[in-house]
């Protein structure tokens, strides 16, 4: 296995403090302000608890050496013993409620990052940065109880129980010997050194181990994932993923011993330091009680403190190495929430919305992070309102970018788009966004009703007419009216167990049901057939000019017999516009698409297309 280590996480870097403000701030946002009531009971009743208890004995031995009678000795002991177990109810009773709050906020808050996920600037959710971003992001919030946000709050909680404990237990030493405080602030200041040396040598290592969960979530999903258990047990794949969980589990193996090992030295230096420090701490004690200036009371007392302040004082260091762990959770999680956002500041609105538009590129070049050409080069176009035009090409081409260039989804990287004569930079994004309706090849439905699918909004706000016409002229009625609920019924098992499962021919048709019925002045389609058969795309295609009556329309196709209908074909390669015109001024020109269509149309003659 190779030991280089992963590149750093290079996102934004924020104080323990500044992160727990913010945390707060969240907190505050789902929990209201009575949170902070109860988070300050359940510090205060920490704390007291405790000290009643380190107390205990003390004030025991100074009863038996009283004047007070047997009766009241007794009577005081149960009386404070009473009032030590009404603290440490409602102390154990704090404590947890406030935690059960702390999970419950992290559950629900959960709701920010995702609405995040479907919020944030497509090109940067696609990026590699931003997935980097989105995976560090997702553990502050779906890692569960131990990592994140929900114990960097507890964390926080405990370490003013522990401080307050502390500070308390330093100021009755301190009445007693002020010498001794000191040497006391020295040993906890000589441990708090040596355990921070450590956790930065052991915080080195926190993105590799980043990297390492990011790789292990991706083959986690991908074993477990239904639609891959074909390929897998067809071509005997099973060792290939034993191999790739065993890599990381050296990896990991690897990683948590560089971590472990500086804790490691560092836990037993400290240990020699609480060695010479309690040694020295006993032994002016017991010499103060043995030389008669020292009570037995006050002895118990210091000696339960002692005791009392080792287990606080470790508690803090403890707490505050895990806080710098998860701290870094919580930057990685605000780091996330401040990229990627949809500007819509001073963006304007669409003059014509929901009317045909001219669309106009102009050099427009588009670059994908890490690659050294152009994916989209140099290209010049302008579509007329209603036009219908054809992007055809070989795989690779640049066709998919430069549809998702049209409706926004990516950015150029050089160049300017127009629509309607305004630069779209100057655009609301949601504004811009509602003129589009797309169908992408890759086609997904939601585990909801049919009707949500389609109409993306939620039962009870369909327009139940322009439902019906979109699945009509999609050729999804006659399929609709034979489910069980028809529009109601879910479209997959997976949260419904009497839902259906949709072929591949008919989830597109969904997807071309979902575009009509957003009723955009402008529709793409890349592949829209690609899952039929070329009879059912030639009926298909025979709907088109039909659906996208009145709008501008822009497909993508592969076959190239599907194109004959359009105003305007244009042919691309290795990024850029090769050949322009007609179905049949391509075909006179005898170039690469009427080489193409002919290689095609030798196919289906041969039969080798049905």
């Amino acid at each position: 296995m190779s030991k280089k280590a992963m590149p750093d996480y290079d996102g934004k870097q924020y104080s323990i403090w500044s992160n727990y403000l913010y945390a707060c701030r969240w907190l505050e946002k789902w929990e209201g302000k009575r949170i902070f009531a109860l988070m300050g009971a359940d510090v205060f009743f920490s704390v007291v608890q405790p000290l009643m208890q380190v107390a205990l004995p003390g004030m025991v031995a100074a009863m038996l050496t009283s004047a007070y009678s047997p009766g009241r000795i007794l009577f005081l002991i149960a009386l404070y013993v009473v009032c030590l177990q009404v603290v440490s109810l409602a102390g154990q009773y704090l404590s947890e409620t406030t935690r059960h709050n702390f999970f419950l906020f992290r559950i629900t808050a959960s709701i920010d990052y995702f609405r995040k996920c479907a919020e944030m600037d497509n090109q940067i959710l696609e990026s590699g940065k931003g997935r980097q971003k989105i995976s560090a992001a997702q553990r502050t919030v779906l890692a569960g109880s131990d990592t994140g946000v929900e114990p960097f709050l507890k964390g926080f909680q405990d370490l003013a129980v522990c401080g307050l404990g502390a500070t308390i237990y330093l100021v009755v030493v301190g009445m007693e010997s002020i010498p001794l405080l000191i040497f006391l602030c020295l040993a906890t200041l000589a441990d708090a050194w040596v355990k921070r040396i450590a956790n930065e040598k052991s915080k080195r290592y926190a993105d590799m181990a980043d990297k390492i969960w990011e790789d292990f979530d991706y083959l986690k999903k991908v074993t477990i994932d239904h639609e891959n258990g074909k390929d897998i047990r067809m071509y005997r794949m099973q060792k290939w993923f034993q191999r790739a969980f065993d890599e990381i589990l050296d990896r990991c193996a690897y990683v948590s011993n560089k971590r472990k090992n500086p804790l490691l030295v560092a836990g037993f230096v400290s240990s020699l330091i609480m060695l010479c420090r309690d040694g020295v701490l006993y032994g002016y004690l017991i010499l103060q009680m043995i030389y008669g200036d020292l009570p037995v009371s006050l002895f118990l007392l210091y000696i339960g403190i002692a005791a009392s302040f080792d287990g606080r004082m470790k508690g803090i260091f403890s707490i505050l190495q895990n806080l710098s762990w998860q701290g870094q959770s919580i930057s990685r999680y605000r780091d996330f929430m401040e990229s990627g956002v949809l500007d819509e500041d001073g963006k304007a609105p669409i003059e014509n919305a929901g009317k045909m538009h001219e669309l106009r590129l102009e050099k427009v070049c588009f670059r994908y992070e890490g690659e050294d050409r152009d994916a989209v080069h140099e290209i010049s176009l302008t579509i007329r309102p209603g036009e219908k035009l054809a992007l055809v090409g070989m795989n690779g081409a640049g066709k998919t970018t430069l549809v998702k260039l049209l409706c926004g989804l990516l950015h150029p990287t050089s160049g300017r788009i127009f629509l309607d004569g305004k630069d779209i930079s100057g655009l609301s994004p949601q504004a811009y966004y509602r003129e589009f309706a797309v169908v992408f090849q890759d086609v997904f439905a939601l585990a909801f009703s049919l009707e949500e699918n389609v109409t993306c909004d939620r039962i009870g706000q369909t327009d139940e007419k322009r439902l019906t016409e979109s699945l009509k002229k999609a050729g999804l009625w006659e399929r609709t009216t034979g489910l069980p609920k028809g529009f109601h019924t879910s479209v997959s098992k997976d949260l419904d167990p009497e839902g259906v499962e949709l072929s591949g021919g008919e989830l597109q048709k969904l997807m071309l049901s979902r575009a009509l019925y957003k009723n955009a002045p402008v529709v793409i389609l890349d592949e829209p057939t690609a899952s039929l058969d070329p009879i059912a795309e030639s009926s298909m295609y025979e709907k088109y000019y039909e659906m996208t009556d009145k709008k501008t329309s822009v497909f993508i196709s592969h076959r190239l017999s599907s194109t004959k209908f359009c105003d305007r074909i244009l042919f691309m390669e290795d990024g850029k516009i090769v050949e322009e015109g007609t179905h049949r001024s391509l075909l006179e020109l005898d170039g690469q698409y009427a080489n193409m269509f002919r290689i095609q149309a030798g196919y289906y003659e041969s039969g080798q297309g049905r």
